[in-house]
């Protein structure tokens, strides 16, 4: 299975999504906002690699937690959409476990970016969100 680069996962964030979160920070950016408040994932070589599997093995551990705050799993970033295909197969995990999922991106896809995950799910979200499909 294939490792992408996350730089970390904390859990017990308030301001990644209602309840409680685990929220994953994805690795890789091709933006430089000059108030980034995590310039460590701009570079996709410095993340630690995991795959899908151990992402959602560390979302099964602490689901009770999650479910009983009402709370859920956030992958943010860097830019989480320039790995759709790791997105969504986490999103997919997390949902067949019954997990509140939420996507925090910048919205800003570049060339190989991909908005697919989001697209599948939550269907019209993007749009509503940034103002096009």
């Amino acid at each position: 299975m294939k490792r992408a680069p996350s730089t970390r996962g904390r859990l017990v964030t308030a301001v990644d999504g209602p309840g409680t979160r685990l929220t994953y920070f994805l690795a890789g950016c091709p933006l430089r906002c000059l108030y980034c408040h995590n310039p460590d994932t701009w570079q996709m070589r410095r993340g630690t690699r995991a795959t899908a599997d151990e992402v959602l093995t560390r979302v099964r551990r602490y689901s009770h937690v999650l479910n009983a705050s009402g709370g859920g799993l956030t992958i943010s970033g860097g830019e989480p959409l320039l790995q759709p295909d790791f997105v969504a197969r986490i999103f997919r995990g997390a949902k067949e476990m019954g997990i509140h999922t939420a996507l925090d991106t910048s919205g800003f896809l570049g060339a190989r970016a991909s908005n697919e995950p989001a697209r599948r799910h939550r269907p019209g979200a993007a749009r509503r969100e940034v103002g096009r499909p």
